[in-house]
């Protein structure tokens, strides 16, 4: 069902084309078509797939002399014959090259938001392949410049389809992991996960306006850089445990034994020992673990702070 806006149009287009029918009585049989051509043109410009179809099969519903098995075909055509062609214009529609002419010539008048809205249309039906030269000519110079180096030739569609879900499978994997290791090193950050790369990347391809390309490219970076402050953090694991067993180190030891004093009749190597064994007894795996895992996100959180990756 079309909208009650839409429905109104419909009216109004029926009032326009009879109004021009009328006008135009006299005129030769050319110069009425071109105006009523003109006019559903301008009608139906704006209003893409089956709201199309259904615009054009209610406006047809206002003209009841107009064959019947042509009035719901989903092209301006139709409307136009019926409106004020003879029999010959309603043959000629049924002429596929002829209704290729005409949409050719009206695509050539058409901004190119509109120019994507028909192709895609058309492709959903199976009558537009999906071949290279149909494909923006910024992002493919954007991707020949990344596969520079290769054979000449190309970029073949079905490959870039391949190479497309196999990338994004790793992204979107790269992120759950990356985002999961992050929560259990820094559950308090302020670096915290916003979006979901895949639903982002489901409405750009789709061309849904909710997510742009600069959108989904903020995310890819934002995964891009915690990805490589957590890896840059690393170094600073080995760091986290020789200071804590630093604690219990020869001169580390001995410093804590002279500064309790020496025990009655034990020598400083017995003293030394019996001190190292009771800081050793304190050692507990999962002290260690969290301030290893502290140590990494405050330097990951550093380095994210001053972009330093």
């Amino acid at each position: 069902m079309l909208s009650q806006d839409l429905m109104s149009q419909v009216e109004g287009t029926a009032n326009r084309l009879r109004a021009i029918q009328a006008d135009l009585a006299d005129m030769d049989e050319q110069t009425r078509r071109e105006h009523l051509e003109e006019e559903l043109e301008r009608a139906v410009s704006g209003i893409v797939g089956p709201e199309r179809r259904e615009f054009l099969a209610q406006l047809a519903a206002r003209f009841p002399s107009w064959d019947s098995d042509i009035s719901g075909v989903g092209s301006s055509a139709p409307v136009a014959a019926a409106a004020g062609g003879s029999g010959d214009d309603m043959r000629e529609w049924r002429d596929h090259t002829k209704v290729l002419e005409q949409l050719i010539k009206l695509a050539s008048k058409l901004p190119e938001e509109k120019r994507i809205a028909i192709r895609r249309e058309l492709e959903r039906a199976g009558l537009a392949g999906s071949g290279v030269g149909s494909w923006p000519e910024e992002p493919l110079g954007r991707l020949r410049g990344l596969l520079a180096g290769g054979p000449q030739g190309g970029p073949e569609p079905g490959r870039v389809l391949d190479m497309l879900t196999l990338l994004l499978e790793l992204t979107v994997n790269l992120e759950r992991v990356t985002w999961r290791t992050w929560a259990q090193l820094a559950p308090n950050s302020a670096v915290k996960r916003r979006g979901q790369l895949q639903r982002s990347a489901a409405h750009f391809v789709s061309g849904d306006d909710e997510v742009s390309r600069t959108q989904l490219q903020q995310e890819l970076e934002k995964l891009r850089s915690l990805t490589a402050a957590v890896i840059m953090a690393m170094s600073k694991a080995g760091q986290a445990a020789y200071k804590w067993f630093e604690n219990i180190s020869p001169s580390r030891v001995e410093e804590y034994a002279r500064m309790e004093g020496k025990s009655f009749g034990k020598s400083w190597p017995e003293k030394f020992w019996t001190k190292y064994e009771q800081l050793a007894s304190n050692i507990d795996p999962a002290t260690i673990e969290v301030q290893v895992m502290q140590a990494i996100a405050e330097h990951a959180e550093q380095l994210l702070r001053h972009g330093k990756m």
